[in-house]
């Protein structure tokens, strides 16, 4: 915070349109340029070629194919993140809520998900799901997001994963694991584009809570509500950086600044 103080700029991977009421009162200094992603996904580009990934992970593009063989808007789309960690009881409710949801679903489970090399499924689980579930150890998230067959995405509510949903209109349900995280998913649920798994920070979360908050986000009328403002704020994002747009002028702004600065 020291740094901060005595920083003439800081660039946020946020918008003024959304937090603009906030930023005055508690960060005076910060300036709103976001969302800080590739141009081509701001216009929900579908070729590779045209995406780039910092991903420590390898990815799997076999989770492309298979979302083309889904209809529009009709899976779910799972991740908590490249370093959460999920205990063995918690994996087993989740995986089994996701089964008895009876929705497409790709979801991504690390080789270390449960903070041992190899997570283990339930039993029988692959063999029950394989018609309707696709499982990857990574996936390229954002060329994933922006698929039209995706039709939410239960995150763990990190800011970067977040602002790729958000960018595509894509609504969330919202599962906070640890740290920001939290305050991540109550801003989120007050802008309308996600709704809680759970008010609570127990663990575990059972399998019917899971199941239940599935269904409201992909099925139900309370669903509805948060994809159309999703939508709502996907446009606002993309005003943003169009040319005019205020992150565009505050970029300009932070350019034109370092331009006059002394060489």
């Amino acid at each position: 915070m020291e740094v901060c103080a005595q920083s003439e700029w800081i660039l946020g991977n946020c918008v003024h349109e959304l937090e603009g009421s906030v930023i005055p009162s508690h960060f005076k200094r910060l300036t709103p340029i976001g969302p800080i992603l590739p141009s081509s996904t701001l216009q929900r580009a579908s070729a590779k070629d045209n995406l780039s990934t910092t991903s420590l992970w390898t990815e799997e593009d076999s989770c492309l194919q298979w979302l083309d063989a889904q209809k529009p808007k009709s899976v779910l789309y799972v991740s908590l993140g490249s370093i959460a960690i999920v205990d063995k009881d918690q994996f087993h409710e989740l995986a089994l809520a996701l089964e008895a949801a009876k929705l497409a679903i790709l979801w991504v489970v690390r080789d270390d998900l449960t903070g041992e090399k190899g997570t283990q499924l339930p039993e029988g689980f692959l063999e029950r799901t394989q018609e309707r579930m696709k499982i990857v150890s990574w996936s390229p998230q954002v060329l994933v997001l922006s698929h039209s067959a995706i039709g939410g995405f239960l995150t763990h509510c990190g800011w970067n994963s977040s602002m790729e949903a958000l960018s595509m209109g894509i609504p969330l349900l919202l599962w906070p694991q640890f740290a920001d995280q939290y305050i991540n998913a109550d801003t989120l649920a007050k802008w309308g584009v996600g709704l809680k798994m759970t008010d609570a920070r127990r663990k575990p979360v059972g399998r019917e809570i899971i199941t239940a908050q599935v269904g409201k986000l992909m099925l139900e009328q309370e669903g509805e509500v948060v994809r159309a403002r999703a939508m709502e704020v996907r446009h606002l994002m993309l005003k943003a950086v169009e040319e005019g747009g205020s992150s565009f002028n505050n970029l300009q702004a932070f350019v034109s600044w370092m331009k006059a600065l002394p060489a």
